[in-house]
């Protein structure tokens, strides 16, 4: 016989996997592409110049012009200014850079700007008061001109700046810049993904995957069950099934659950239960029902767990 919330995990366990879901979170490839970007992260702050360009270019694209991006308080072209790659540090050929070869025509045609800066798209051009800034894309045979920039722009200049910079003491102070702005960005994401893994109510046995609901129906061997709010698993959670299935909507009236007296709930998820879909997916199931309120139409998501011989959560009221 099973015992009492073993389809539960918790205390030390559960920290465990979440560890295991920030460190899977991270590893994804809309992020940082490796679990373990804290550490790799540490040895690019001891780096005279980095090593791993495709790395840090392939990383700046994908989080730098993204909400919780936070680069600094300064504006872009303070920034650009302060750490971005000056074309006059370094010598790149057209081929090495293909907006090398307009920038003679960009100078004739907008008048004298103080720098042209280096990134991967294009060249920068830095207005003589520093607040606005011109970008250049093509090569000698044409191109196009507008005054949009990104953060995105600015990492990568600086990163350029930190690779190549002929000026003493440049690099490192680049260097501190992107390593900055990563680290800012990596704790974001942490405290994101934090926030999901204790909002959820159920965690695989891995700790890579999470089911995040309104609700959560547990049933036992005899045909009782109680309905639970979301809130019951935050300290604990219900290890799931890694193919857990999800069944279609079902509109069900004109209150959400919380509104509905015991009794109606239990008629609800009996009929539910009734008809078989559960049964055939296994002892875990998602699904969402419908509810209208002022002829506006939502919806409730559930999870539903059957539990065995295990005991109900205390404190929770049980629908026979």
């Amino acid at each position: 016989m099973k015992t009492k919330q073993s389809y539960l995990v918790t205390g030390s366990e559960l920290e465990e996997k979440r560890t295991k879901f920030l460190q899977a979170r991270c590893a994804e490839k809309q992020y940082f592409g490796m679990s373990n970007v804290v550490g790799w992260l540490l040895k690019q702050r001891h780096l005279e110049r980095p090593t791993d360009i495709e790395a840090w270019t392939r990383i700046i694209l994908q989080n730098a012009n993204v909400v919780g991006s936070d680069v600094d308080n300064k504006s872009l072209p303070e920034l650009l200014c302060n750490h971005g790659l000056r074309l006059d540090e370094v010598n790149l050929s057209k081929e090495e850079h293909p907006s090398i070869g307009i920038h003679t025509l960009v100078d004739n045609v907008f008048g004298d700007l103080t720098e042209a800066y280096v990134t991967d798209s294009g060249l920068l051009y830095l207005s003589l008061d520093g607040t606005e800034v011109i970008r250049f894309e093509g090569n000698e045979r044409g191109g196009t001109f507008d005054t949009h920039i990104l953060i995105s722009d600015v990492l990568e200049s600086a990163l350029k700046s930190w690779r190549s910079s002929n000026q003493h003491h440049r690099p490192m102070t680049d260097r501190n810049f992107i390593c900055s702005w990563l680290g800012r960005r990596v704790q974001y994401v942490l405290d994101e993904a934090g926030k999901e893994f204790d909002a959820a109510v159920a965690v695989t046995e891995d700790g890579t995957k999470i089911v995040s609901a309104d609700w959560v129906i547990l049933s036992r061997w005899n045909g009782t069950f109680c309905v639970c709010r979301k809130e019951m698993f935050t300290q604990d959670k219900i290890v799931r099934d890694h193919k857990v299935q999800r069944t279609d909507g079902v509109f069900y009236g004109l209150d959400p659950v919380s509104k509905l007296a015991p009794s109606t709930v239990a008629m609800l998820f009996k009929k539910i239960l009734r008809d078989g879909r559960f049964a055939r997916q296994g002892n875990q199931c998602c699904f969402s029902l419908g509810y209208s309120d002022k002829d506006v139409c939502h919806s409730q998501t559930f999870f539903w767990c059957y539990i065995g011989l295990n005991n109900f959560p205390e404190g929770e009221e049980i629908f026979v």
